[in-house]
Order: structure tokens, then C-alpha cells, then sequence
């Protein structure tokens, strides 16, 4: 993929950041053919929220009704060094503003693995993870990415404009298994109040290239 394709990739995927306001029904601008509308009933026009970047977006809405975005801020798929950008809307998806970089990678290395949500009392949650470039002690150095990062827990009490990172917040290993913790998806509460995140394990096979 070179970097005209990734760079159209990139805007395609970044265009899809849109107000989650959005209804699933639709008006008809063709007989048989259902649409998304907004609440005014018309079809929604696409925006290009952030440029430039992979994105794979996580979107969290505050209690306030501003929405967030987690994002990778780079347009390769892991394999140079980036960060987790905190992105945000206060006008339903109309306009985008970065907040802040929530999780930023450390020397030959880049965070690209999310999950995100809301603690109990409000505060944004991150839990970002991502991949290292230096091989394990003894193994030869080939370009790409090497092993796994541990999770980093991350918070912000001011809607993402400012955040604490705890490196040591989270387990780095499946229990009982070994393998290697990627979170991905929704931080969610369930009715008592218990907060539950989708991981998969990985293990570090062999580096490749994208």
C-alpha cells in the first residue's frame, strides 16, 4: 500500500466519525432504498474529523454530551512510532477538536490498542497497549513490529483534556494462559457498578511487515 492509497484510506475511515445521534431508519431519496437520517430528518453529511491518520476510532460519550474519540495519530499500521490522540465533538460530529494525546508512545515504540469508557464517576478511561521495535534480548532485529506492549491505564477527570497514566494499572498476561493482554473495544459498567473491558491474548510470533 503506498501513501496516496494510505493517505485515502485514512480520510475514508476518518469521514466515518460521526455523530452517534444518528438514526437507523431513513428517508427515501430512491423507491426501496432506506438511508441513516439526523433528527431533522435528513441524510447526514460526511466529515472529514481527523486527516492524516489510521484513526480506528473508540467513540465514548461524556455525561455532558460532549463525544470522544480515541485514535491512532498515524497512518501505518504499527509500525512506526505514534500515539493515542483524544479527539472531540460538542456539536454532535459537526466539527472535531483534538483534546490532548492521551497515551504517547516512548522511544521506538507506538500505542495503538484501545479501549475506552467511563468510570463510575465520570472520568474517561483509556486503557491503550501497542508494539515495541526492539526485539526480545538474543532475538535479531527485523524491521517491524517486535513484541507487545503492557497496557497502560490511563484517566482523565476533565472530559480528555488532561490525563494520569498508571503503567502498572493492568495485567500484561492472559491468567493462566501466558499470553500476551490487547485490550480492545468498550470499558462498560455492569448493574453493580463493576466495570468490564473485551481483551484477546496475543502472543509475539514472528515480526512482520505491513
Amino acid at each position: 500500500m503506498n501513501v496516496t492509497t494510505r493517505t485515502k484510506t485514512a480520510r475514508f475511515i476518518a469521514a466515518m466519525i460521526v455523530s452517534s445521534t444518528l438514526a437507523t431508519g431513513g428517508a427515501k431519496a430512491e423507491e426501496g432504498i432506506r438511508y441513516a437520517q439526523t433528527r431533522e430528518g435528513e441524510r447526514p453529511t460526511s466529515t472529514v474529523a481527523v486527516d492524516s491518520a489510521c484513526a480506528w476510532p473508540n467513540l465514548t460519550v461524556l455525561r455532558d454530551g460532549t463525544i470522544v474519540a480515541m485514535i491512532h495519530n498515524s497512518l501505518h499500521h504499527g509500525n512506526v512510532p505514534a500515539d493515542v490522540e483524544c479527539w472531540g465533538t460538542t456539536d454532535n460530529g459537526k466539527t472535531w477538536q483534538k483534546f490532548s494525546t492521551a497515551a504517547p508512545h516512548e522511544p521506538h515504540t507506538n500505542r495503538m490498542n484501545v479501549a475506552a469508557g467511563l468510570a463510575n464517576n465520570g472520568d474517561l478511561l483509556l486503557i491503550a497497549s501497542g508494539w515495541s521495535h526492539k526485539s526480545h534480548p538474543g532475538q535479531p532485529k527485523i524491521p517491524g513490529k517486535q513484541r507487545i506492549l503492557d497496557p497502560w491505564l490511563c484517566r482523565s477527570s476533565d472530559g480528555g483534556r488532561t490525563w494520569t497514566i498508571d503503567k502498572e494499572g493492568m495485567p500484561n498476561r492472559v491468567p493462566d494462559k501466558g499470553n500476551w493482554i490487547v485490550p480492545f473495544g468498550d470499558i462498560l459498567a455492569d448493574d453493580d457498578g463493576v466495570l468490564h473491558v473485551g481483551i484477546y491474548g496475543a502472543t509475539s510470533g514472528p515480526p512482520y511487515d505491513d
